[in-house]
């Protein structure tokens, strides 16, 4: 594995949580992280004296620097109380503090007040684990095309800012931390299984 490789996997999830954090858009904040790496890709990598602060200062940037386009190409006439927020989360951001465990599950939190269970467990195995409809299909025992629609209403309510449901802490912490066994180590098994339990309501 390459050292840039090798960057890309370490901060990858870091700057995910900054674009999200001010975007509130999943596949927006995606699309701004591939762009920073592509940024980054094309630097002298050797004149960067801190690689983390560097990256998400420019992710951050990057962010930012998209919503005012979306403003100017939508049209979208933001509220001054709106953009004075948006600053000011910028602002507190403290990038050599950042405490990427917590942000994460800060993100999962806020993910799961959006989706019910079955949005999610759809959502999560296609999103991010790149399982077929056909594969849904055997795990949550739905049509394919029920599956399609559990996605495309997930990735609706994933834009949308109001939370619509409670969380529980010790199930959400559970969850996000088969999640995290899951993502490092592509242990799925217990993942799947606890998402099929949450769809059915167990």
């Amino acid at each position: 594995m390459s050292n840039a490789d090798a960057i890309i996997l370490q901060y990858q999830p870091l700057l995910f949580s900054i674009a999200y954090k001010l975007t509130g858009s999943v596949p927006d904040s995606e699309d701004i992280v591939q762009d920073t790496f592509l940024k980054w890709l094309g630097i002298d990598q050797s004149k960067v004296l801190d690689v983390k602060a560097y990256l998400a200062k420019s992710v951050a940037n990057q962010a930012i620097n998209y919503l005012k386009s979306v403003k100017q190409t939508k049209e979208i006439a933001f509220s001054n109380w709106y953009e004075e927020n948006i600053s000011k989360r910028y602002e507190e951001l403290d990038f050599n503090k950042f405490d990427l465990k917590n942000e994460l599950e800060d993100a999962f939190s806020n993910f799961m007040k959006k989706l019910t269970p079955s949005e999610r467990g759809v959502y999560l195995l296609k999103e991010v684990f790149q399982f077929s409809y056909a594969d849904l299909t055997d795990i949550f025992e739905k049509k394919a095309e029920n599956c399609r629609q559990l996605f495309s209403r997930a990735q609706k309510r994933l834009t949308e800012n109001s939370p619509r449901f409670n969380v529980d802490p010790p199930s959400s912490k559970q969850l996000f931390e088969k999640f995290q066994a899951a993502y490092q180590n592509f242990d799925l098994q217990a993942l799947v299984e606890k998402l099929k339990e949450d769809a059915r309501g167990v």
